[in-house]
């Protein structure tokens, strides 16, 4: 793809399609090719066949799809994601895509509702300007979203939410168009992490956006997995039995494990090619770790329907954001999504400080009474802090019966 060359995609049928080269079966060797319709991204390309020297053409059977990039009116409908990949994104015309979920003061999610912010480093604000401004200030969108709107309009990291309401209405184009080769990268390095991944794209014909899902950072696997390990020692009483065994802690070098580092909040490149083979760059979206959960603090006892729940650990964001709480009871299935508030406090040490989500338990969540069996009551507590992927860390926490009134 090019930016004033048409380029071949082939499997591509666009909805509304015309011939750039001439609407009529033949033509003379002195006619001008028709130009590029005015604000069309892509039409439908006829191959002319000429066998007397250029004096006359005659349309072949064969269709192509001329495609003119754009990639300034494009857009990714987030700038944040979790690295261990999972959600659903959409590139789409600058003002189509849907907006941001943001969480209400009832703990639902509520649809429809933008943040203010920075439209994840493409385009500027409200998508104005040429493409070669777009590219100058599409790099600093992202750093500068979380300065507008102030605490409670954050994402959590300072990165900013979406407003797609504050998008200028987009023309009725087609850029984007259905192919059997749409391919999407995410290409990203830091120093502790690095993702180059394509994946498949999908076109919604009734949005006219392209869909997938982000790709995981194998850095983020790996420290994932060994997280869930150690988690799995200190449960059983592994770590314990090890030290009593070895109370010197004496260890041949050769045979020291290094365990994987945490990786940093990273800028992924997004970038889309129609053909499959092309990439240009649409958006950048910050990558990052999930939250690591060290305990689940409740009332003594056990936490009571309405209660105050706090998790206890590190790498949740900005203090005062918003995140996304889902709360399992673990015997009937059943989830609850509540909202979480970022906080820290200080610890009993002298300059420690202590981060934590703190949520209020659901209200309407069915307990049984009386002697238990030791699962009936007990709740898993997870976060999000991309609104829609979830952390994975199996944390339980007990719940017991409110006083009947």
């Amino acid at each position: 793809m090019t930016e004033e060359d048409s380029t071949v995609s082939s499997g591509s049928k666009p909805k509304e399609a015309s011939t750039i080269v001439a609407s009529s079966e033949t033509i003379g060797s002195g006619e001008e090719p028709l130009p590029w319709p005015k604000d069309v991204g892509s039409c439908v390309g006829t191959i002319m066949l000429s066998v007397n020297g250029g004096a006359t053409y005659r349309a072949l059977p064969f269709e192509f799809t001329a495609y003119k990039s754009a990639p300034s009116v494009l857009e990714c409908s987030h700038n944040i994601a979790m690295s261990v990949g999972g959600l659903e994104v959409e590139l789409g015309m600058k003002g189509t895509l849907t907006c941001y979920p943001s969480f209400g003061d009832a703990g639902t999610m509520e649809e429809g509702e933008g943040k203010e912010g920075g439209d994840g480093g493409d385009g500027g604000e409200g998508g104005e300007g040429g493409e070669e401004e777009a590219k100058e200030t599409g790099e600093e969108g992202a750093k500068e979203a979380g300065k507008e709107g102030g605490e409670e309009k954050s994402d959590g990291f300072g990165l900013g939410l979406k407003d797609m309401g504050s998008m200028p209405a987009a023309p009725s184009t087609n850029w984007l168009f259905p192919s059997n080769n749409i391919k999407i990268k995410f290409k990203g390095r830091s120093a502790t992490g690095s993702i180059d991944t394509v994946v498949e794209g999908i076109y919604d014909e009734q949005t006219g956006s392209i869909s997938c899902a982000v790709p995981s950072m194998p850095a983020a696997i790996e420290w994932v997995n060994y997280m869930k390990e150690e988690q799995a020692k200190v449960a059983a009483g592994l770590e314990e039995d090890s030290k009593e065994e070895d109370p010197e802690g004496e260890e041949d070098e050769s045979d020291q494990f290094v365990p994987p580092v945490r990786p940093d909040v990273m800028d992924v490149e997004v970038y889309l090619a129609m053909d499959g083979t092309t990439f240009e760059k649409i958006s950048t979206l910050s990558m990052m770790p999930p939250p690591a959960f060290e305990s689940i603090v409740t009332e003594e006892g056990g936490a009571t329907p309405g209660s105050a729940i706090r998790i206890v650990g590190s790498g949740f964001g900005a203090i005062g954001a918003a995140v996304k709480v889902q709360v399992d009871h673990v015997s009937s299935g059943t989830d609850f999504t509540m909202t979480g508030i970022i906080e820290q406090n200080e610890g009993e040490d002298e300059g420690e400080t202590i981060d934590s989500v703190v949520f209020t338990a659901p209200k309407d969540i069915q307990l049984k009474s009386g002697e238990q069996d030791g699962i009936s009551n007990q709740c898993i507590a997870e976060i999000s802090v991309d609104g829609s992927t979830m952390t994975d860390w199996q944390m339980t926490f007990a719940m017991v019966p409110g006083e009947e009134e």
